[in-house]
């Protein structure tokens, strides 16, 4: 995400956080090629994708902004 997209998401009274070191995922067959996506992979892509446009993704509850 884009540090101003950032600084505007925590500014927001309603900004979505994601505490990284809470979320798991496992592993799953890709739909379109049955391949199996590891669950690291899988893991660092979602929270990617959370971040780039949708929440604050921090490593720990302690990092969470007020």
């Amino acid at each position: 995400m884009r540090e101003l997209d950032r600084a505007r998401l925590v500014q927001s009274r309603y900004a979505n956080t994601v505490v990284a070191g809470a979320t798991a995922t496992r592993a799953i067959p890709n739909p379109a090629t049955g391949a199996e996506m590891p669950a690291a992979q899988l893991h660092n892509a979602s929270l990617s994708a959370l971040g780039d446009m949708f929440a604050v993704v921090v490593p720990r509850a302690a990092d969470v902004p007020n």
